[in-house]
């Protein structure tokens, strides 16, 4: 079962990146930038917010380096990300994923966390954690930081973190197999549905 559990958390961690990568990557075509020079800056951003979490909470920063998977799913986003803007079929999309990818964000950081710093240190860090290389993607980009003028979607991924700890600590009551599993999704669905609703 905790190999199981390993394994799970590896596929979210992937999962993660690819949809950072991707997001950023979006980003940059928004902001008209050269898309290599977006692909770059996607695949620091990535990078650094994995590398921040594992530092944070104790883990080895060498790891996602040595991860083939990782890596995999980081060049992967972005090469998803530049083919959608050559294709020129990035605008339709880049919100919509944005949201998943805060969202995702948001509930991994914190089912990583919380073993190491309980609930309220756990979302206080994902909440940094998550906002760490949207902020670093736009002032490369020169812009102005996203949450600071479009803090509506950073509240709406923080709600649907407080819905994934809720979940995580009322699931096994009923469904102990996947109450990560089950924890993530609904973070990540109330994330969006709140996105919608505004939307």
């Amino acid at each position: 079962m905790i190999a199981d559990a390993a394994l799970r958390f590896t596929f979210y961690d992937c999962l993660a990146l690819f949809c950072l990568t991707l997001s950023l990557c979006l980003r940059g075509n928004d902001a008209a930038e050269s898309s290599i020079g977006c692909i770059f800056v996607a695949l620091f951003s990535a990078t650094t917010w994995a590398i921040v979490r594992e530092l944070v909470l104790g883990g080895s920063a060498r790891l996602i380096l040595q991860s083939d998977w990782h890596l995999i799913a980081m060049l992967s986003g972005t090469c998803v990300g530049a083919v959608l803007c050559w294709l020129r079929k990035a605008d339709g999309v880049s919100q919509k994923i944005e949201v998943v990818t805060c969202g995702l964000l948001c509930c991994f950081g914190f089912l990583c966390a919380l073993p190491h710093l309980g609930v309220w240190g756990a979302l206080f860090f994902t909440f940094n954690l998550t906002i760490c290389p949207s902020f670093l993607c736009d002032v490369a980009l020169g812009d102005i930081a996203r949450f600071v003028h479009d803090s509506g979607l950073m509240l709406r991924a923080m709600v649907g973190a407080c819905v994934c700890c809720a979940v995580y600590f009322l699931s096994p009551y009923f469904f102990s197999a996947f109450s990560d599993l089950l924890a993530l999704g609904a973070g990540v669905f109330v994330t969006c549905f709140l996105q919608y609703l505004r939307a």
